[in-house]
């Protein structure tokens, strides 16, 4: 019988750390016990493992894995928001804002991996640094305006109701719709039509 390969190996040990590590804080901590967070954040560090495993072309496979750690922190903002959410508010509410760090920067990472597809060599990267500079910088604001949202209110609007606190969305957040969905777009076009150049010229 063949050897297990490495990566199988490292998300074998892996997947019994975290969930071995799930108990124990559930044993301790049972609001932050969540079986179906580990499930998914398990199938995100497996895909990320044969993500660096099986790409060869770098850049591709940094903006994958990064991509991959957003999808975990994700996951991880979910459970503390839904968990702990009763411990207090503002709490509750910054890390709804958190959610909007991996809805924001996913479609950027997106982007940048699509433009990678089919680059023959390393200047023909860096020419596009001031594109990417000019994204993050424009990802950035954008993080600014929804973490600096309990000033302006333009992001997400708190009231209290009879039922409770009840919200309303802003402005600024068909912005951030329109960056994600503008950028998650693009991107797919721009893989679809690559991946079609590329296997015409095979």
């Amino acid at each position: 019988m063949k050897s297990m390969e490495r990566p199988t190996r490292v998300l074998l040990i892996a997947g019994i750390s975290v969930f071995l590590l799930n108990i124990i804080i559930g044993l301790w901590i049972p609001k932050v016990s969540n079986v179906s967070t580990v499930g998914w954040c398990a199938i995100v560090l497996a895909w990320i493992v044969r993500v660096r495993y099986h790409i060869v072309e770098k850049h591709i496979c940094r903006h994958l894995v990064s991509g991959g750690v957003m999808l975990i922190c994700l996951f991880i903002f979910r459970t503390l928001r839904y968990r702990l959410i009763d411990s207090s508010p503002v709490f509750g509410r910054y890390i709804w804002y958190c959610y909007y760090i991996p809805f924001i920067l996913l479609p950027v990472l997106a982007l940048f991996m699509s433009l990678c597809i089919g680059l023959i060599d390393e200047p023909s990267f860096k020419r596009m640094r001031p594109f990417r500079v000019m994204m993050w910088i424009l990802g950035g604001i954008l993080l600014a305006v929804v973490f600096s949202n309990d000033l302006h209110g333009l992001v997400i609007n708190f009231k209290n109701g009879p039922d409770g606190i009840t919200h309303t969305y802003g402005f600024m957040m068909y912005f951030v719709m329109a960056w994600m969905i503008g950028l998650s777009l693009t991107a797919f076009i721009i893989v679809m039509i690559r991946c079609r150049v590329s296997g015409c010229r095979k």
